[in-house]
């Protein structure tokens, strides 16, 4: 859920009680909320579960009504801002006659206004309205496909998924364990005025094992201005990869023998050719895992695609082709699953029961930040707003230029005599701590400033974290002591900041250079 971004997931079968969601409130709050419905007489059977994911959004769920308990809840947001939108979260009996009753019900408690009317219904229907939705293709009974439509009609509902993939596109949700048939039987429904919202509307196969697919969409604010992706910053995850290490000290390697660049162009090389080599590799990281379900699921939909759904013998074996497919997806699915679990056990085995950083914000609530809907341009007539994201970067940085620069015009004489009144009693300098000030870094004095940056903090605008120049340093001590060809990454720096101090900056400035501790505080204790 986190990985993926979803901001509100409803899960089925759960087979939850009071106590349960309790204990996962406790657990994984206030990060992640969860509230359920569930049969006390069945508590074997059915359940639902919905889980708020409290870093996308800042609301709570309100309005909570059991409709039917382990089979269909009911609740509001209040999203977009300054408006709520209801959603109804259902599982659907099997049997045919079950699962009219059903629809009727729901539908009598609308009229009745014992609930909401919802802007949205989800989850599994166990039942499709036409035949194209089922492998082999057939319909279900005429009161069952009634009594859904009824109640479609009365709260101006529609198949999201049907609408963004029209006829002839098919795609399944439910496998029989057979591998007899397929069913779309995940379903979202929304009203019109949220279907003019959406986009990506997939149908994946999620990481925890289940013989469902996972059905989702995004719905956008259409008010909410544009937000960037932000600044890269490097994956620290990368700096175990050893092919990339030994790339970067080539790279610094022959940075350092350059013969046309002096010291702040090299570190500037060597800073920008070690940004795209970490991009290119986390990409390639990142991606590969990404890269074999995207091919192995468009392997399948190709194979449901281009079936003749009127030939019996070629429907069994598209069938057993693209269960083959869905295995291949679960087991690479699995894979990526446990491997996070273990990670995530093993990190609180070690660092969950004591007083670190870990523990610290692993119960801490992350706060959403306030988007600005809209900024006042400055000083126009009549007012105006903008309610794009650089436009409003660039009016507040006028603004505060703007402010920084009111009352500095001042007589001469006045403005010295008032920074020399605020300097009087500053403490000094003797002219021995001057003089050890004004003298060129030295090799250690950047060692030790190494060591003393603190890990985990956030990149500079280069993106390149501070554990990237420690790693390259161990791993020129570990070279060198080896007899290996080595890149001294602290000889680089070390030319580059006193090529600074000496001459100035370069006239190319487009390298943003790593702040190391204050190396003139440690010249004076």
């Amino acid at each position: 859920m986190l990985s993926r971004g979803i901001t509100i997931l409803c899960t089925l079968e759960s087979h939850s009680n009071n106590a349960q969601v309790q204990n996962l409130n406790a657990q994984y709050g206030p990060n992640l909320r969860f509230t359920h419905t569930h049969n006390k007489d069945h508590p074997r059977a059915g359940g639902i579960v919905i889980v708020t994911n409290r870093n996308k959004t800042c609301s709570d769920l309100e309005n909570i009504v059991e409709v039917e308990p382990g089979r269909a809840i009911t609740a509001t947001i209040k999203w977009p801002t300054n408006s709520q939108t209801n959603f109804l979260t259902i599982y659907a009996p099997n049997h045919p006659n079950e699962n009219a009753n059903f629809w009727k019900q729901i539908t009598s408690k609308i009229k009745c206004k014992l609930i909401n009317m919802p802007d949205i219904i989800l989850r599994d229907f166990n039942m499709v309205e036409e035949a194209l939705d089922r492998l082999p293709p057939h319909t279900d009974p005429h009161n069952t496909t009634k009594a859904l439509l009824e109640l479609k009609a009365i709260a101006g509902l529609s198949d999201g998924w049907r609408r963004a993939n029209p006829h002839p596109e098919r795609d399944y949700t439910f496998e029989q364990p057979s591998g007899g048939s397929r069913l779309r039987i995940d379903r979202i429904y929304i009203n019109e005025n949220i279907m003019s919202r959406t986009l990506d509307w997939k149908i994946d196969q999620p990481q925890v094992p289940t013989d469902h697919q996972l059905v989702s969409m995004s719905v956008y604010d259409l008010n909410t201005p544009h937000i960037g992706r932000g600044r890269w910053a490097m994956p620290k995850s990368i700096l175990d990869d050893k092919n990339f290490l030994d790339t970067v000290t080539e790279i610094g390697r022959k940075t350092l023998e350059s013969l046309s660049l002096n010291p702040q162009e090299k570190l500037a090389s060597f800073i920008n050719q070690t940004r795209t080599l970490a991009k290119q590799t986390s990409k390639i990281r990142l991606g590969k895992m990404n890269s074999k379900i995207k091919k192995l699921t468009k392997a399948k939909q190709r194979v449901l695609q281009k079936i003749n759904v009127n030939n019996r013998d070629e429907v069994e074996q598209a069938n057993e082709i693209a269960s083959a497919i869905t295995r291949k997806i679960q087991d690479i699915e699995r894979t990526q699953f446990k491997k996070n679990r273990t990670t995530a056990k093993a990190n609180w085995r070690l660092k969950g029961k004591l007083v670190n950083k870990y523990w610290c914000t692993f119960g801490k609530e992350h706060k959403n930040r306030d988007t600005i809907m809209e900024l006042r341009k400055n000083n126009p007539q009549p007012a105006s707003y903008t309610t794009n994201s650089l436009e409003m970067t660039n009016e507040m940085a006028s603004y505060h230029q703007m402010i920084q620069n009111t009352d500095l015009v001042h007589p001469t004489n006045t403005r010295e005599a008032a920074i020399n009144n605020a300097l009087k009693d500053l403490p000094s300098i003797s002219d021995t701590e001057n003089q050890s000030l004004s003298e060129n870094i030295t090799y250690n004095e950047i060692v030790i400033a190494l060591r003393r940056l603190p890990n985990d903090k956030a990149p500079g605008l280069n993106g390149l974290p501070t554990e990237l120049y420690k790693t390259l340093h161990k791993h020129h001590t570990k070279n060198q002591n080896n007899n290996k060809p080595t890149f001294d990454i602290v000889r680089l720096l070390k030319e580059a900041y006193n090529d600074i101090e000496n001459n100035g900056t370069s006239e190319k400035k487009s390298t943003q250079w790593m702040a190391l501790p204050n190396l003139q505080e440690e010249r004076l204790t």
